[in-house]
């Protein structure tokens, strides 16, 4: 007898070489009905009634339960609980027992005894009927040439064999149905059964193959380097990914040609081509003060200029600013603006009579009458303490044209002023001039737009600082004098509220780095499967915030819940008290720390699909 089908020799994952496709599902198609053809010459050539009634006469298979049930001629039945509502994780085939044993994902074993569902025939030849086995593989059964006697023929015997004739196209149609179904459950597209086109093996299968190829050509992190310290691209493998410190300028190792700047932060990784490729939207696009027409990238140092600094305190007297004279005579208050206090003195000199500039006594108007005896004493400093001596005109001159004044007074141009100076209007700055504030910053307009401008003194950070009234720094603004990184530098915590400080607000940036070199580090060890399986622990809730400010509809996880389970990525002190709300509210869950427990479990997970595959492609080549 020949062989009805020929192996294909299935590759270990899904392949090219070996594809479900119409040329392979063809070959298992035409092996069946080779097989289905052995299996009707056999049926037509049963020896007795007994044997025939041994022979499958209905399959019936129970979806909500997964059981088959095996209906013979004699009407026996076997059934077959195939536990379809656990899900096999595993399976293997013992050639001794012949039974397939099904691991479950609970861990248990179930086991099917493949005896029960095939029936081994033996043909042995008798005193009236010989069998032979063509080259075409079929059984052939002849009568003996004069074997025959008048003692084995049974009266009415033709209308015996019609009975059984009617009973094999029964079992034909039978044996068509259950093909039809062993399709469905195979490839679907039958119209046999609802749903039939996402609940077969061909559909599983496609499922697994996408889920493993996504695995497969994942990137793979390997840390932080300098340019320079990159590994030559013949050490790495394809998918290898580096965050690259520094900026550098590309070569010819890159899919985009030599002579390209990337900023410092960019990532690059192999291509499957050997070629270096730099991921886009890694790095900031730029930083610029308000001041500043164009955005500047790497170490940006904001002067006070850029950011369009307005001086609170100390040297203004370079300060330009622009005023006309009050409608009225007002007294200034203190908490003005400089506009509004020189607008005033302006409206005090110009109402000045000459008399107040010339000191002459000519040039008053309405001259009082001056009684006889009443003459006191002239004083021409500003010295005297007397409280009945006159100031001289001299003294009045001086004090008008401000050359009597020092610098406790404010000049009505030009000088130096000290002390606390109140503005209730805007205070305009020179482009490109500094003004002192205290004995380290200066104030300034740097032309950055919309912005005011700090600088340093000397070689220190240059920022801007909030304090409490308590006189308490909180927190500041840095950045390096010499073109290097701002920082922002707080006490405590730093939170972004909404515009009442009544909830979080988002923040959105185009990468976020976490210090992550191994020069940073210590006590570096593998992950353990134990820690990364703690994820499986993890319950996942949807909720909704008390707070109405804040947004409803949400998914995560509970502070409380995960402390027990990986407290390192919980921040604040979940066993605060109730009533304090200003912990409660530093209470949250850094879900960037769960990455690399996401990274071990795929590494988990593939190298079990991996040894899955392998075991199922040795039990395939055992069965085929």
């Amino acid at each position: 007898m020949n062989k009805a089908y020929s192996r294909i020799n299935w590759e270990n994952y899904p392949s090219d070489a070996t594809p479900i496709n119409k040329v392979n599902l063809n070959r298992l198609d035409s092996a069946t009905d080779i097989l289905d053809d052995r299996v009707i010459t056999l049926d037509t050539t049963k020896a007795t009634k007994t044997e025939v009634a041994t022979l499958v006469s209905d399959v019936t298979f129970e979806e909500l339960t997964g059981i088959i049930t095996i209906t013979k001629k004699n009407g026996s039945k076997v059934t077959i609980d195939t536990q379809m509502e656990k899900i096999a994780v595993n399976f293997d085939y013992d050639p001794t027992t012949e039974q397939i044993m099904l691991t479950l994902i609970d861990g248990t074993k179930q086991y099917i005894d493949l005896s029960a569902l095939i029936t081994q025939y033996e043909f042995l030849d008798t005193d009236t009927v010989a069998f032979t086995i063509g080259t075409d593989g079929k059984v052939s059964a002849v009568v003996k040439e004069g074997s025959i006697e008048e003692k084995h023929l049974e009266p009415n015997y033709l209308a015996k064999i019609k009975v059984e004739a009617a009973k094999a196209e029964t079992s034909r149609a039978d044996a068509a149905a259950s093909a039809t179904k062993a399709e469905s459950y195979a490839v679907g597209g039958t119209g046999s059964r609802e749903g039939e086109d996402s609940d077969n093996a061909k559909y599983y299968y496609q499922q697994a193959k996408d889920v493993s190829e996504g695995l497969k050509g994942g990137l793979q992190p390997h840390g932080t380097c300098a340019f320079a310290d990159l590994p030559a691209l013949a050490d790495v493998n394809a998918g290898w990914m580096f965050n690259i410190s520094d900026e550098f300028t590309t070569t010819d190792d890159f899919k985009e040609g030599s002579g390209n700047v990337i900023p410092a932060g960019a990532n690059i990784y192999k291509t499957s081509d050997g070629k270096w490729d730099v991921l886009a939207g890694t790095p900031v696009t730029g930083v610029k003060g308000a001041k500043e027409a164009a955005y500047r990238r790497g170490n940006v140092s904001l002067s006070a200029a850029d950011v369009g600094a307005v001086a609170g305190e100390g040297d203004a007297s370079a300060t330009t600013v622009i005023f006309s004279a009050a409608a009225e005579r007002a007294n200034i208050t203190t908490g003005e603006k400089l506009s509004a206090l020189f607008s005033k003195i302006a409206k005090w000199l110009s109402d000045l009579k000459p008399v107040a500039f010339s000191g002459s006594y000519d040039d008053l108007s309405n001259k009082p009458t001056i009684p006889a005896n009443t003459w006191r004493p002239v004083q021409d400093n500003l010295a005297s303490s007397s409280t009945t001596d006159s100031l001289s005109a001299n003294q009045g001159r001086l004090l008008a044209n401000g050359s009597a004044r020092d610098n406790t007074k404010m000049p009505v141009t030009g000088g130096t002023f000290t002390g606390p100076i109140g503005f209730a209007r805007a205070v305009g700055f020179a482009n490109s001039t500094w003004n002192p504030v205290g004995d380290d910053c200066y104030i300034g307009d740097f032309n950055a737009a919309g912005c005011v401008a700090f600088k340093s003194m000397s070689s220190q950070l240059t920022g801007i600082a909030l304090v409490g009234a308590g006189s308490n720094m909180y927190g500041r603004l840095l950045v390096q004098n010499d073109g290097g990184d701002m920082y922002l530098a707080t006490n405590g915590a730093f939170y972004v509220s909404n515009g009442n400080n009544s909830a979080r607000a988002p923040i959105y940036a185009s990468a976020f780095t976490q210090s992550s070199s191994r020069r940073v580090k210590k006590n570096i060890e593998d992950m353990t499967d134990e820690e990364a399986k703690k994820l499986l622990h993890v319950e996942v809730k949807s909720y909704d915030y008390i707070n109405p400010d804040m947004p409803d509809g949400c998914f995560g996880c509970i502070a409380e819940d995960m402390a027990k389970i990986i407290p390192s990525c919980v921040n604040g002190d979940v066993d605060c008290a109730d009533d304090d709300a200003a912990a409660i509210q530093g209470i949250g869950i850094d879900y960037s720390k769960l990455v690399p427990h996401l990274i071990k479990m795929v590494q988990i997970q593939q190298a079990q699909i991996d040894a899955q595959q392998e075991q199922i492609n040795n039990l395939a080549s055992q069965i085929l």
